[in-house]
């Protein structure tokens, strides 16, 4: 704890991995699972996780999971787990010459996570990862050990008793008479046994998750691969099997970690796959607001070459809005704001794609394309899988952003866009498409204008994942049935 002695500065991020290595994990996990299950939004505890930043359960059970001593004899409390929380926000490391998506970046991606729905990322991963007509379903059992609709219910089974049972999962439930109910209308005994041995890891197996991950600087631990991430679940053997931070349970198979782990088994072949999933899925959306407005990608000939315009074509009445999808997730590094060339070449190619697009239909010399409008403004969109929070910042680091005015937003954002009648949203994006300060805002803040004007209707695709796998009313009634039961 030398660092906290240090007057007027403040401590390193090391300062918490030294503080976190007096205890042994089989000690401050199962407290760090108790003080992060009281807090989490599913059991009552309302805004109130956002004051206590959950995400400091997480970081400081990696540093005990990765560091802790195993024959320590201090004991930690509830004290303790306090104490680390405050080293925690205390602490700061200073960036050489930082870039403004390497200070404001790596806290967005740490925190904005834990703002997400529940029910809406549910219904997400069945629709994007699970709906057939999006193509032939990956084989998820060979994953996953079950169906994904199953994995799914099972989830939500397991994360509500963790989150009424302060922290830990018993698999001896599985046998309590009591919670028959569960097993019969929500998820089998063996699903939910099936899901938690996915979820799971023991110490030794999530140290060797880590030790594969990308390496970040010093100044940037505080940002790296967490095991958690992928195996919520800690096996301390006699101890018992805990989450340290409960609000990764739902994290775990959200499409983010799923795709991690299906190309890890399935290489290059499942990102093929996702990525035209992602297109397909970008055009279901789109067609809920401009109906038969929206027409796929049109092949044309330049010379002897066959070349492609964007993914979809909006053709609205005041505007022709050009939209690109990109299946692509951001780098450990990149979120960190380290090295953001990948990310920035992603952007750069969807920019170039709709530039492209906007010349042919300019240039008056194809065919195939002599139905667009050449008069009416252009706008495009980049549809990313999940969010580049700083991609309309016009970043030296993101690169070039392209002729056309466009603006970059996630697959969630896209979800809650086209949930607005067509005009209105049109009529949203043309002025702050152009002006140049507005356009560098997040997309949130052009949902928020359309919230402020109309009343959004509901998303028939994520209501139709939620309806046909009844997360909703399964949610409700697992926290009833499971929350209802004393604490083992």
């Amino acid at each position: 704890m030398a660092e906290l002695s240090r007057v007027g500065r403040p401590p390193t991020y090391h300062a918490v991995i030294t503080a976190a290595k007096q205890f042994r994990p089989e000690l401050l996990l199962p407290l760090l699972a108790s003080a992060s299950a009281a807090n989490d939004p599913l059991v009552g505890a309302g805004r109130e996780w956002v004051r206590t930043q959950p995400w400091v359960y997480a970081a400081i059970a990696r540093e005990s999971i990765l560091h802790g001593s195993l024959s320590s004899p201090n004991v930690p409390t509830g004290r303790t787990v306090e104490r680390l929380r405050q080293i925690f926000i205390d602490s700061y490391d200073d960036l050489h010459d930082p870039t403004l998506s390497a200070i404001i970046g790596p806290l967005m991606y740490e925190q904005f996570p834990y703002q997400l729905s529940p029910g809406e990322e549910y219904a997400r991963i069945q629709a994007l990862y699970g709906d057939p007509n999006l193509g032939e379903v990956p084989p998820w059992g060979d994953i996953l050990g079950q169906s994904l609709t199953d994995a799914l219910r099972a989830n939500i089974v397991i994360s509500a008793w963790i989150h009424h049972h302060d922290g830990q999962f018993r698999l001896s439930i599985l046998d309590d008479p009591e919670y028959s109910e569960v097993w019969e209308k929500i998820a089998s005994r063996e699903s939910v046994e099936v899901h938690a041995r996915y979820l799971t890891a023991t110490i030794a197996e999530a140290k060797g998750l880590a030790a594969v991950a990308p390496v970040l600087p010093r100044s940037l631990q505080r940002y790296r691969y967490n095991p958690l991430w992928q195996k919520p679940l800690i096996d301390l053997g006699d101890t018992g099997v805990w989450a340290p931070d409960s609000m990764l349970l739902r994290g775990a198979i959200a499409p983010g970690r799923l795709y991690y782990a299906a190309a890890s088994q399935w290489k290059a072949n499942f990102a093929n796959e996702l990525g035209h999933r992602t297109e397909l899925y970008v055009g279901e959306h789109l067609r809920i607001v401009a109906g038969q407005n929206v027409e796929p990608e049109i092949e044309y000939a330049v010379g002897k070459r066959s070349l492609k315009t964007v993914d979809w074509i909006w053709s609205a009445d005041s505007a022709t809005i050009l939209v690109e999808s990109k299946s692509a997730r951001m780098s450990v590094g990149a979120q960190a704001g380290l090295d953001l060339q990948r990310e920035a070449d992603l952007l750069r190619k969807a920019h170039m794609q709709i530039d492209s697009t906007v010349e042919a239909i300019h240039g008056g010399r194809h065919p195939e394309l002599a139905h667009l409008s050449a008069e009416k403004p252009f706008l495009g969109m980049i549809v990313t899988s999940e969010p580049f929070y700083l991609g309309n910042a016009e970043l030296p680091e993101y690169g070039a952003i392209g002729q056309t005015p466009r603006l970059v937003l996630s697959l969630r954002e896209l979800e809650q866009l086209v949930c607005f009648p067509a005009e209105l949203v049109v009529a949203h994006l043309l002025p702050i498409l152009d002006d140049p300060d507005q356009r560098r805002w997040s997309f949130n803040n052009t949902l928020t204008q359309l919230r402020n004007s109309a009343s959004p209707i509901s998303n028939p695709i994520l209501l139709k994942a939620t309806e046909e796998c009844a997360f909703l009313e399964l949610q409700n009634m697992t926290k009833k049935a499971l929350g209802a039961g004393s604490s083992p």
